[in-house]
């Protein structure tokens, strides 16, 4: 079993949340949705490459024959499986900054291999829907505290969101593991990423390179 400290991931990674008190809660459960799909949108890239490779078994790639179509795909593969790790760090961001703002505090040792328990039933792109899913659920209770209760948050919806975000990072995890993406990498790029953005001043904007 490969463990990870998620308590110590969060209570780092919240000294880079620079929202507004008003929307605490909301605005990273708005977050981890939208983050949920770009990771998604990812993944499908990473499957259409690695099934396009899995067609050209047994043809030469290009001119260098079966050795550069095996670098090629390796070439391919990592590049996505980095991007894949840069889009994961992202929805863990956003799933701990939810988690601070409903009291939810995340263990100190976190299983990260709980993907073995879907691999027999879940691929990949099955796995990142699930995930879609959950945090679309998590969107859809900011979505029903401002048409029915008229806040930005309702407290009352806390407990059902809690669930939500901590079957996020469950389904997260898993989903890496899927990959053959490492969690811990990712949680810790994630946080050397944004210490380098505070260190700059660029935490607000948009643009994964700035």
């Amino acid at each position: 079993m490969s463990t990870y400290n998620l308590a110590e991931y969060q209570a780092r990674a919240v000294t880079t949340a620079i929202y507004d008190d008003e929307w605490t809660s909301a605005y990273p459960l708005i977050g981890l949705a939208n983050e949920a799909g770009e990771l998604a949108k990812e993944v499908a890239k990473f499957s259409s490459a690695c099934h396009s490779f899995a067609r050209m078994e047994g043809v030469a790639f290009l001119h260098g024959g079966d050795e550069g179509r095996e670098y090629a795909k390796a070439v391919t593969v990592d590049k996505h499986r980095q991007l894949i790790k840069g889009e994961a760090g992202d929805v863990l961001w956003y799933a701990a900054a939810a988690a601070r703002d409903l009291e939810l505090w995340l263990p100190p040792v976190f299983d990260t291999t709980m993907g073995e328990d879907c691999a027999s039933f879940w691929t990949p792109e099955q796995a990142a829907l699930h995930l879609c899913a959950t945090t679309s659920e998590a969107l859809g209770l900011v979505k029903k505290s401002m048409r029915d209760d008229k806040t930005v948050w309702a407290v009352s919806r806390t407990e059902k969101a809690k669930e939500l975000v901590d079957r996020s990072i469950h389904e997260l995890a898993g989903l890496l593991w899927l990959l053959g993406v490492d969690f811990a990498e990712a949680a810790d790029a994630n946080l050397a990423k944004l210490a380098s953005r505070a260190k700059r001043g660029v935490l607000n904007g948009d643009g994964g390179e700035r």
